[in-house]
This record gives C-alpha cells, structure tokens and sequence, in this order.
C-alpha cells in the first residue's frame, strides 16, 4: 500500500471549513455512532487459526521470513502507514483496515511460506517496533502511545463481506477527490470498492503535483510501450478518464496505454491527471496520491477531524461490508 506522509493538516479559516465540510456527505460525517451505518456491526466469529496469534511476515530485505505477534504487525503497519500523529478514531480505522488486508492476504497465500511481505508496493508497509522507535528518535515514545492505544482499541475488529470472509480492504494516502473503483483501477470488480466523494482531500499538501517532461524524457521514459519519433508536440491523441478522474486510456503516438501504466513509467503519484503542451515538452497535473481505491487515508484524517468515529469512517469508505469482532 501507499503510505500517507503525515504533515500538518491546512486550514484555511473558519469561511473555507463551513464551506467545504457542507459538499460532505452528512450521515457519513455526522450521525451519531449508534447510527445506521453500512459498516454495520455482526456478531462475534473466530479468526482463521494461523493468523488468530501471529502473522508470517518476509522481510524483502534479507528473504528472511519473521513471526511477529498479531498486536505487533498492526504497530509497525499503522506506524508506517499512517503513523501517529493523526486523530485517533483515524488510527483506529487504518488499524481495522491494516488488519483486515492482513487477513484476506493471508487467505490468498494459504499453503505459502509467508502470509505477507513488508513491502507496500506489494501488501502493506512494515516495521519491526525497534526500527520505528531508531526511525522516529525523541518522539517515539509519544507517537508509540498513540498507535498502540488505537491498536488495543479496536483489537479483533475487522471488515467482512456477505460470506463472512475479509474483504480486500484497500486504501491509499490522498484521492483526487472522489476514490476510484477497483474495476477501473486493477480490473477486478468489489461490492464494496466503489467510488465516493472524499472532498476533504482537496485540503490535503500533497492533493496536487505537477511533473514536466521535455520530448526527449519522455520519449526515453516511454520507450519500453511506445516509440516516439517526429514532431513532439503531436505525440498526445485521445484520452478518456473516468468520473473519478483516472485516465483510462491515453495515446501516446499512436499508442494507447492506461494511467496506471503511464504512472508507473513516468513515476507520477498518482494515475489520475490531464497533460498540458510545454515549451519542448508536456506538463503532467496530478491529483491525488496512490492508487485512490477504498480509504483515503488523509480523507479519514480529515473525518475524525470533523468529529467522525471509526465506523463512520470505514463505513463511509467501505460500502456494504460488516464489521464483525473476535
């Protein structure tokens, strides 16, 4: 997963606050906890047995393979992921996220040597307790406190789907403003990774970045898909996005490729963007920051801010799951 890189929420004054939390959904942000709520709580069931204590974690590093204590796992991913300056009701849904990828990974990898790996490209980010603290210094013990008492708090929560199985619980650090769907993202279509406004992420430091490429970069970033010869400035062809923003298709001399693909060449932060004409060259305008599917981890910041719970927060990312607990 894409970490968040935590920085100092911007306000804008009190006008821009009111006029921006009024575009939230309301019964996401506002009804009470005891609320109806699509996240709904089910009735308590046991934890697969293998990932009930512990979780088998490779360290890509050294190819070693580490048991590390179920309590432990989730510390070092939310301390990576998130870490442990945000609200606390947002610690708490990353942690019922973390936890609750942790376990449709593992289901996926049953039979393998390994339930995940500590890598966020392909699972989750993580860090043993004793690299976080060398990693955050003076203010670990601090930031430690905040994480572990999110951890405790919602201990054995997790998502479910119909069948009572861990959903693919998703998230990434700043949507474009509105999450993306699975399908159009990775081709895999989920009940409960649908699209949904998350306007507090137009608040957020890292919501914009502009990346600029002159012919020749980008013919030479491009060269593996495309070959782009000729008169740079008629290289773009026609582009679709999706109601989200993403670029689906975009043609690149004659070439179609997807946002995901030209992210991931031209290294951009996000696959949701529009390309200007340059002088020499192209103007790539990103909005966002990973993969925007399931939770926007600055959204649900921006949610326990404005006083959400935990299950307001997953609820409103996460449609139609249940939440049940051990």
């Amino acid at each position: 997963m894409k970490g968040f890189r935590w920085g100092r929420l911007w306000t804008a004054g009190t006008l821009l606050f009111f006029l921006v939390s009024a575009l939230l959904p309301l019964p996401a942000l506002w009804e009470g906890e005891g609320a109806r709520s699509s996240a709904s709580f089910a009735p308590r069931s046991p934890l697969p047995a293998e990932t009930s204590g512990s979780f088998r974690v490779l360290r890509t590093a050294t190819g070693k393979i580490e048991k590390v204590p179920r309590d432990e796992y989730l510390f070092g991913v939310v301390a990576c992921e998130m870490g442990g300056k945000a609200p606390l009701e947002a610690l708490k849904a990353q942690t019922v996220a973390a936890f609750t990828f942790a376990l449709y990974r593992a289901g996926e990898r049953a039979g393998e040597a390994y339930d995940l790996t500590d890598d966020p490209a392909r699972d989750q980010a993580w860090l043993s307790r004793e690299e976080i603290r060398t990693k955050w210094g003076k203010e670990y013990q601090a930031l430690a406190d905040a994480v572990d008492g999110a951890v405790a708090a919602v201990r054995d929560y997790r998502l479910v789907d119909d069948d009572g199985a861990p959903v693919m619980a998703a998230y990434h650090a700043v949507s474009s403003g509105r999450t993306e769907s699975a399908l159009i993202a990775w081709g895999v279509d989920k009940s409960y990774l649908q699209p949904v406004e998350s306007v507090g992420d137009l608040l957020s430091p890292d919501y914009l970045s502009t990346c600029t490429f002159t012919y020749a970069e980008l013919a030479e970033k491009l060269a593996s898909d495309v070959t782009l010869t000729g008169e740079g400035a008629g290289w773009l062809g026609k582009t679709d996005w999706s109601p989200s923003g993403t670029v689906t298709e975009m043609a690149w001399g004659g070439v179609t490729l997807t946002g995901a693909r030209l992210r991931e060449l031209l290294g951009l932060r996000s696959a949701a963007f529009q390309v200007e004409p340059a002088e020499g060259g192209y103007v790539f305008r990103v909005k966002g920051y990973g993969h925007g599917v399931g939770m926007s981890q600055y959204g649900a910041c921006y949610m326990a801010r404005c006083g959400s719970t935990f299950v307001e927060i997953l609820s409103h990312y996460y449609t139609g799951c249940k939440m049940v607990r051990s």
